[in-house]
């Protein structure tokens, strides 16, 4: 199987992230220079998704890595409630209309909060959306979020409990994220050299 892999990057874009803003742009671009740096020759694409209250448009959607650029406060400003389901949902959705078979995922979504607005999707039906997905053995879904339960997130959707980590919402708690995420980005294409399609447990050294 050729190595090619696809990337969804879900960020929570709600209200609460406001006094976070800069730091989370920051820490994004971290993790797309990271991207670029571990994807080098491989067929990789990215895609970076916000949510609020709803699902927002794409900042971008399946883009490769030579055409990466960093984000700025107009492609990400806070406001709204939480509609994380809708957001996974949607974006799984559409990233299955782009699976060829020989295709490898992750899907990242970081939070601070819990859900409190989908209207499309429940607990339930985007739980047994990531499990149909994992079982191709080519999906991988983690979880970063603060001010919840992961053990609770994991049984709930059916993201592996070792692929969730907790943060938190400070300067330094945003700056622990992004280095986690990073981390996690260099086991999953480390897995990936190695013919791996997926990941069991994406951070080896949790930080919050």
């Amino acid at each position: 199987m050729a190595n090619k892999t696809k990337i969804a990057i879900i960020l929570d874009r709600s209200g609460s992230m406001i006094s976070l803003r800069d730091e989370m742009i920051d820490a994004f671009n971290e993790q797309v220079d990271k991207i670029k740096e571990e994807a080098k020759n491989e067929p990789t694409r990215v895609s970076f998704v916000t949510f609020a209250s709803e699902v927002d448009e794409p900042v971008f959607w399946n883009r490769g890595t030579y055409k990466l650029k960093k984000i700025t406060k107009e492609d990400y400003d806070p406001a709204g409630l939480t509609a994380m389901y809708d957001a996974v949902g949607t974006t799984c959705s559409k990233l299955s209309e782009l699976d060829d078979g020989e295709t490898a995922f992750l899907v990242i979504v970081m939070s601070d909060g819990a859900e409190n607005n989908s209207k499309k999707y429940t607990a339930k039906s985007l739980a047994s959306t990531i499990d149909e997905l994992q079982k191709s053995g080519r999906w991988t879904f983690t979880y970063l979020g603060a001010n919840q339960d992961l053990s609770q997130v994991s049984e709930s959707l059916n993201i592996n409990l070792d692929n969730t980590v907790g943060w938190v919402t400070s300067e330094a708690g945003v700056a622990n994220l992004s280095k986690t995420v990073c981390n996690g980005l260099g086991n999953y294409f480390s897995a990936r050299s190695m013919n791996l399609t997926a990941c069991d447990n994406l951070y080896e050294n949790k930080s919050s």
